[in-house]
């Protein structure tokens, strides 16, 4: 993406021509159009009208590759140019930063745009010299701009970044979204990765009006792919409902055996001494493990699985449907045991409350997707024994 203020590439080709002084004024300040009439005066080759960029969005053209190949051989590090039926006639010039994301998918490609913009850097940027790219001439790489292009709107292939330059935009990138122990590809430094900018501090900064038409601008690009994996998920959710339509839920379990039994959940309550909300949560498929322990949970399944014409295994699968979704494993045991507790100690009053309801303003632990199963498995298996033991099965 580049400054509106440059010429086109229909212009520098005119240039080599006849030349224009308004344009050679401001070729003699400008280096990055210096750089591409280099090129174009090695090439002295028209480009296709389809694909003739705008000054936006430019980048030169060496003969393309074979189409098939295009994708085949992207590569993590390497500079592309990319088109999006959602920008008729632009083109976005990236460089690859991961090719293999199971986040973008197979068809995806996750991308940083590479900006000839290098004034309005921040600690989010990096900016590239001529010599540490195959476009000749200096970009800043927007880290903070980064998405996701389908592999089939890669057009070209201009080369690979340097090394350096693309172990700094990889650990920027992987520090900015929060996985700065995850080992990308290439070795991480050992300092913190900072971008070759001063942070933003203030809403009047203008580099935020520059970032937020980069955005604009790149999301053209971006709109493909995100179209595409929403419709994905959409179709994977809707195979996730239509496998778990019927499936066993303790929700289920538990409201057919108290209808088959005549009991209201009150009366259910009483007879065994509980709160009748807690019967209720379990009714709805609602069990949050900081307001139902494991006990409590075994207590009231007892009786319609000792009555149910099932194995422990298949109530577990049938628990693991069951969880409030809202449920806070962060203030679950992490002991192993799957002993629940809530943060109380120490508090009173409102404050004791709000602990309760997850509410404290210390900062909670982040919890990795497989920290969480882990948690939900660990509290399973604890009711499961509970019930082993109540029932003697």
């Amino acid at each position: 993406m580049s400054n509106l203020s440059c010429p086109t590439l229909d212009e520098l080709r005119d240039q080599l021509e006849q030349a224009s002084e308004e344009i050679a004024r401001h070729l003699a300040t400008c280096q990055r159009c210096r750089a591409l009439l280099r090129l174009l005066a090695e090439e002295r080759a028209p480009l296709p009208p389809s694909s003739t960029p705008p000054a936006d969005l430019l980048s030169s053209r060496e003969p393309s590759v074979e189409a098939e190949q295009l994708t085949a051989d992207v590569t993590d590090g390497a500079v592309v140019v990319a088109s999006s039926p959602e920008a008729p006639g632009e083109l976005l010039v990236a460089v690859v930063l991961d090719m293999a994301s199971v986040a973008a998918g197979a068809d995806g490609l996750v991308v940083v745009p590479l900006s000839p913009e290098t004034r309005l850097v921040t600690d989010a940027d990096i900016v590239l010299g001529a010599g540490q790219t195959p476009l000749g001439y200096e970009v800043t790489a927007e880290v903070w701009n980064a998405g996701t292009i389908l592999r089939e709107q890669v057009e070209e292939q201009r080369g690979l970044l340097g090394e350096d330059a693309w172990e700094r935009i990889n650990a920027l990138y992987s520090a900015a979204i929060g996985d700065p122990d995850g080992e990308p590809k290439e070795a991480q430094p050992t300092a913190a990765p900072m971008g070759d900018g001063p942070p933003i501090f203030d809403d009047a900064d203008p580099r935020l009006v520059f970032q937020d038409e980069e955005i604009e601008r790149a999301q053209r690009f971006f709109t493909p792919a995100a179209r595409l994996l929403a419709e994905d998920a959409t179709e994977a959710e809707t195979e996730a409902k239509e496998r778990d339509a019927g499936a066993l839920t303790v929700g289920l379990l538990l409201s057919g055996w108290l209808e088959k039994q005549g009991y209201e959940a009150s009366e259910y309550a009483r007879e065994i001494g509980f709160d009748q909300r807690h019967v209720e949560l379990v009714c709805a498929d609602k069990i949050d493990p900081v307001v139902l322990d494991h006990d409590r949970v075994a207590e009231i399944l007892a009786r319609p699985y000792h009555t149910a014409d099932l194995d422990l295994g298949d109530l577990g699968a049938a628990l693991s449907r069951s969880f409030d979704e809202e449920a806070d494993w962060g203030l679950v045991g992490a002991s192993g045991a799957g002993r629940v507790f809530a943060r109380t100690s120490g508090r009173r009053g409102q404050a004791r409350a709000d602990a309760l309801r997850g509410r404290v303003q210390t900062p909670k632990p982040s919890l990795s997707d497989e920290e969480i199963e882990r948690r939900r498995r660990s509290y399973i298996n604890d009711v499961l024994a509970a019930i082993e033991e109540k029932t003697g099965s």
